[in-house]
């Protein structure tokens, strides 16, 4: 019989226990217990065995937590947010390059289908101070859209919003508007393949460039893409490209300059 009664004893204190464990919601209470009195004179000794369990409660961020939460993610922020931009900017230099490239081809073939001849010479320039001045007086895109299946979107640099304004107070595109949206497109035809005519007159076709983006919009004043005589599209530093276009000349190792002046 006493054998029984520690079982049940046993198995009411696990009970609590487990109860207390996990979770649920049980007030603290006092477990009373009832053994036999050593030497089973059978008098009663009443134990409590007191047993707090937990409440279900739901606590929110203090301050200081939220604060540190904030901060992390500024630090984040800074650290990812210059790296997303210095991708942006280089996907749009690719696509720059990619649709000078497609200029250069289409080029290419007009010149295979005009006798090997490149578009009829421009114009002479009129005043006023604009950018890539020499090559801007006509619209050159009529020599060679036939030859890109009339797309238009490789005519526009994704990084063009016009041109510096103190820099060229008389260009077309000043204000809101792109210089896509004056010219048609971004990008120029040099007037020295119109004025050499045929591609046999290029002295060094790797360093000729046939056509760039009209202002450098990737790199200001630093590099801008081209495409040059031999095919090839490149960013090409700002400089180079300046030699040639003002006065029009080409790359000429013979000359003392480096550069002959292509009247």
């Amino acid at each position: 019989m006493e054998a029984i009664k520690k079982s049940h004893l046993l198995s009411q204190v696990n009970l609590r226990f487990c109860g207390a464990q996990s979770g649920w919601p049980l007030k603290s209470s006092a477990l009373p217990l009832l053994c036999s009195s050593p030497g089973g004179s059978g008098g009663k000794i009443q134990l409590n065995l007191s047993m707090s369990t937990p409440s279900f409660c739901r606590r929110g961020f203090t301050l200081i937590e939220l604060l540190v939460v904030i901060a992390i993610i500024a630090v984040l922020a800074g650290l990812l947010l210059p790296a997303l931009a210095r991708a942006k900017g280089r996907a749009k230099q690719m696509t720059c390059i990619s649709n000078v490239r497609q200029l250069a081809i289409a080029v290419f073939m007009y010149v295979d289908e005009n006798n090997q001849k490149y578009p009829p010479r421009f114009p002479a320039p009129g005043p006023g101070v604009i950018s890539c001045k020499p090559c801007r007086t006509t619209n050159w895109l009529v020599y060679v859209m036939d030859n890109l299946s009339g797309v238009s979107n490789i005519f526009k640099c994704p990084s063009d919003i016009g041109v510096p304004a103190n820099l060229f107070p008389d260009d077309p595109s000043l204000g809101p508007k792109s210089v896509a949206v004056s010219d048609q497109t971004s990008y120029c035809f040099n007037t020295v393949m119109t004025r050499l005519e045929t591609p046999t007159s290029i002295i060094v076709p790797s360093e000729t460039f046939m056509g760039a983006e009209i202002w450098s919009w990737h790199e200001a004043r630093v590099r801008r893409a081209a495409y040059f005589a031999d095919g090839h599209a490149a960013l090409t530093p700002d400089p180079s490209i300046a030699k040639q276009c003002s006065p029009p000349s080409m790359p000429d190792p013979d000359s003392p300059t480096g550069y002959r002046v292509v009247p």
